[in-house]
């Protein structure tokens, strides 16, 4: 009876913020420029040795948002985001978001076929990616322009000069091009208005039936995710989250949306590193993490150090956490809630 008592305003909370959205018809970008004006001397994102307020995160989405609009790209343009885990992935679709693009955010293991059939899985228009995939796409540009000769190619980063395909990808420098738009960085020329029910972007499924499939995720989705999961955990706007999962992963939508929407910081690792989480945790001052299972199980087969129990952790979340580790994973790294959450990429529901 105590715990009913205990959620009940918890569940309350929930479905004022999601029925005010809901009669508002705000979206992702509108909510986050909310997080913006109340804290924007805040760190939203801690990246290696990189810190991005939420001002300079708006910032750069604006210039993005701005670069594009210039390049022809329109509200409901579809394009392919190919990029590993930085600040400027997040800056890069939330830029996409504000005039109503919608970004699909690519599995970057995906190569040749799998690759091939995610692009040809929406109505393309464009390819970013970085810069350390350049011949990733290089394999399959000739099966893509067969398939639609009008898709545009840019590249974060500048290509190496001793690649052998260097020439092979029609591409444009998009990282210079967005840093022109500095001027412009305060805001935008074009504002398109997404909806509480738009499509935010795609996200594809693992594909463990066959190719990846393009899976809708819209604005209120991503939002009551965030929202749910963060109360139902009594996530606090103090609270950093440690983020090493990839940016394309549904998981990750959670602390993404945590931080953008409501006020958390996010400590982002370019890649997971068992031997590298702890102290990552600690470095960055962490007090909140996600997972998927086998996560968990690399953490506890890494030998027993100091860190394990020097951190500030003390809640983790996600799916896949095997019962028969449970115990001895909370035991040994001291997490007070481990709070185990269902969903799938393409599914309409979550437990």
């Amino acid at each position: 009876m105590a715990w009913l008592v205990l959620e009940m305003p918890r569940e309350i909370s929930v479905k004022y913020n999601l029925i005010k959205w809901k009669h508002y018809d705000q979206s992702v970008d509108e909510l986050f420029m909310k997080t913006v004006a109340k804290h924007p001397h805040k760190i939203a994102i801690y990246f290696k040795e990189e810190k991005w307020t939420f001002a300079h995160l708006n910032e750069f989405s604006n210039q993005t948002a701005n670069c594009f609009s210039n390049l022809g790209l329109k509200y409901r343009d579809e394009v392919c985001l190919i990029m590993s885990n930085r600040p400027e992935f997040m800056g890069i679709w939330l830029g996409f978001t504000k005039i109503g693009v919608i970004p699909a955010l690519v599995n970057i293991n995906h190569k040749r076929d799998y690759l091939l059939h995610a692009i040809q899985a929406i109505d393309c228009k464009a390819i970013i990616f970085e810069n350390i995939f350049y011949e990733t796409i290089a394999e399959i540009v000739a099966d893509l322009t067969q398939f639609n000769s009008n898709i545009k190619y840019y590249c974060y980063g500048d290509i190496e000069v001793n690649t052998i395909t260097q020439n092979v990808v029609n591409c444009e420098p998009i990282h210079q091009m967005i840093a022109s738009y500095e001027s412009s960085r305060n805001e935008l020329t074009i504002k398109a208005k997404p909806h509480f029910d738009s499509i935010l972007f795609y996200l594809y499924t693992s594909g463990t039936t066959g190719y990846s499939k393009a899976a809708i995720f819209r604005h209120y989705r991503y939002l009551t995710l965030g929202l749910v999961i963060g109360t139902s955990l009594g996530l606090k706007e103090s609270d950093i989250i440690y983020l090493s999962l990839p940016l394309y992963h549904a998981n990750s939508c959670v602390s993404t949306c945590m931080g953008l929407i409501h006020g958390m910081s996010v400590a982002l690792k370019d890649k997971f590193s068992a031997t590298e989480y702890w102290n990552d945790c600690i470095k960055y001052k962490c007090t909140v993490s996600n997972y998927i299972g086998e996560l968990c199980r690399y953490l506890l087969a890494q030998p027993v150090k100091d860190c394990d129990k020097k951190h500030n952790i003390r809640v983790m979340f996600g799916n896949g956490l095997r019962p028969k580790i449970w115990h001895d994973f909370q035991q040994r790294f001291n997490i007070k809630l481990i709070g185990e959450f269902y969903a799938s990429t393409e599914g309409n529901s979550n437990l």
